[in-house]
């Protein structure tokens, strides 16, 4: 995929995408932790693209009865999916750098299919306190970088 191409993805999650983490519960009661990058909007392509460029999960999201609202599209990638797909847009990112750095090492930190050691729960609960620190409305972020700083 061309520069341009990321840039332009990077733009779009910056302005109207969610990068978070989301957990389930194991069977013995503890949280796993993954990360997940999300958009929607009334763009169908862009979701589309994103699906077919980057894999994740594509659909529509239903309208509420009696609303006159467009209908809306959703892609999202979680896990390794996220990661390859916040490593390439990342050096593109400029209001969600933060939030995409520790999700990719997040994901690049993980041993799938191993038993975490408490330790382990512990850093990825930390990670994601400061995630929700950086997602809260009218965060200031100290590592988002100046367009021409790169």
């Amino acid at each position: 995929m061309r520069n341009t191409d990321l840039a332009y993805i990077a733009g779009i999650i910056d302005g109207e995408g969610c990068i978070r983490f989301t957990s389930n519960r194991n069977r013995d009661g503890t949280r796993r932790y993954y990360s997940l990058v999300e958009i929607t909007m009334t763009k169908e392509f862009i979701c589309q693209w994103l699906h077919f460029a980057f894999g994740g999960y594509f659909y529509s999201k239903k309208i509420p009865e009696g609303k006159n609202w467009a209908p809306q599209w959703r892609w999202y990638a979680k896990r390794q999916d996220a990661r390859n797909f916040l490593k390439a847009i990342y050096p593109f990112l400029r209001i969600k750098r933060a939030q995409a750095e520790i999700a990719i090492k997040l994901e690049e930190s993980r041993i799938y299919h191993q038993r975490l050691r408490p330790m382990d729960f512990a850093l990825q609960g930390a990670q994601e306190i400061l995630m929700k620190e950086l997602n809260k409305r009218g965060a200031q972020h100290e590592h988002q970088s100046s367009p021409n700083t790169g």
